[in-house]
């Protein structure tokens, strides 16, 4: 009888562990910004497979590497100018309140950007509402970053 108890209680504690730790993995998830999707190799396909074989071949694989090279290299930069401008308590990397700064400060910038104001605010409104920022962000990581276009063939 104290056997069994005893083993009910440790599943029981087990599982409460168990279902703490989980959420506490799912807790600390949210917290973390989504992290872009990586393309389908549908969408590789197209926009490297040059010949139309339906394969990459070693000059397409060569281009598709060299635009994913581009593309980080730019990131990078993008992160390094983030961090040298908003990272307050140069921990090297942006917490929660440095994040909203530099959010504040990059809204405050487009709307002085007439192009790039119009761009986002597609209601017309004059404002950049969190939809249309968030719109706009997403729109800007397909094209990789500062607003080139998103095919560079």
């Amino acid at each position: 009888m104290k056997t069994k108890l005893i083993s009910a209680l440790i599943a029981v504690t087990t599982l409460g562990v168990l279902v703490s730790v989980a959420q506490a993995a799912e807790d600390a998830a949210d917290s973390r910004p989504p992290r872009p999707e990586r393309p389908s190799r549908e969408e590789i396909l197209a926009r490297f497979d040059a010949n139309g074989d339906g394969r990459l071949d070693k000059t397409e694989r060569a281009a598709a590497k060299e635009a994913r090279d581009e593309l980080r290299a730019r990131g990078d930069k993008m992160r390094a100018r983030a961090l040298e401008r908003f990272d307050a308590n140069g921990d090297g990397k942006l917490d929660a309140g440095e994040r909203a700064q530099a959010e504040t400060a990059m809204r405050a910038e487009i709307a002085q950007r007439p192009r790039a104001m119009a761009r986002i605010d597609t209601d017309g409104d004059g404002q950049i509402s969190d939809a249309e920022w968030a719109a706009g962000r997403e729109k800007m990581r397909e094209r990789g970053g500062r607003g080139g276009p998103p095919d560079r063939r």
